[in-house]
């Protein structure tokens, strides 16, 4: 518990609600001091009743989805891979999350593939990426960043949805503040197991509202799904 609450205090109080370590695996975002008091009890409440029925697990993604079958619906949210070489952040933590490890996942989609599993990822919209998931459908969707320096200059970009099987294009709207909703839906419209494996799960606390808010459906992303 303490653990926890000191989790959600450095979150509240770091640099645009930013988690990242050092070489050393040490918390090193620089202290912002919040203009308004944060509150996070309202939020709190809502996820421990939408997890109740939910087993969270700490494991690596290529173990986890070994016991996905024909018919399971599977959810990738992977650091996104830089879309330069200046703009490198995936340090979570010290080992960060390379190329070869955006690699070891496209195996393990095309693997989950082969057994007849339903799979979405999303990612960035870069060459590296597309490459890696040739022969899937995949789709282009805006998105607006929400961690920069001046809330003013946070600018849109794309990123894209990669699926194992096609999906009504009009859904999505091209318009990525409306993709948990419209993920939230289609998974509730199958009738088998399904999960979300974040191989990254410390990236689901880095948005939060600033000066700049970001959409409200997208404060806490896809918070329906672990």
């Amino acid at each position: 518990m303490r653990r926890a609450a000191l989790f959600i205090f450095l979150n509240k109080h770091g640099f645009n609600g930013l988690w990242r370590v050092n070489s050393k695996g040490k918390f090193n975002v620089p202290l912002e001091i919040p203009k308004t008091k944060p509150s996070a009890a309202s939020s709190i409440q809502l996820f421990s009743a939408m997890l109740r029925h939910v087993t969270i697990l700490n494991a690596d993604f290529e173990t986890e989805v070994k016991t996905a079958r024909r018919g399971d619906f599977i959810y990738f949210d992977p650091p996104y891979h830089p879309l330069s070489k200046t703009a490198k952040f995936t340090a979570y933590n010290r080992t960060g999350f390379p190329l070869t490890d955006q690699v070891r996942l496209a195996g393990v989609f095309t693997r989950l593939s082969k057994k007849g599993v339903l799979v979405m990822l999303s990612n960035s919209k870069v060459q590296e990426i597309e490459h890696l998931y040739e022969g899937n459908t995949i789709e282009t969707v805006a998105a607006t960043r929400c961690i920069n320096c001046k809330g003013n200059e946070r600018s849109g970009s794309s990123e894209i949805i990669v699926t194992n099987y096609d999906f009504n294009k009009t859904a999505l709207q091209r318009n990525f503040f409306r993709f948990s909703s419209f993920v939230y839906d289609r998974i509730r419209s199958f009738h088998g197991r399904y999960r979300s494996i974040d191989p990254y799960a410390a990236s689901f606390p880095v948005s939060r509202t600033d000066t700049a808010p970001c959409p409200p459906q997208t404060r806490h992303r896809f918070p329906f799904f672990f």
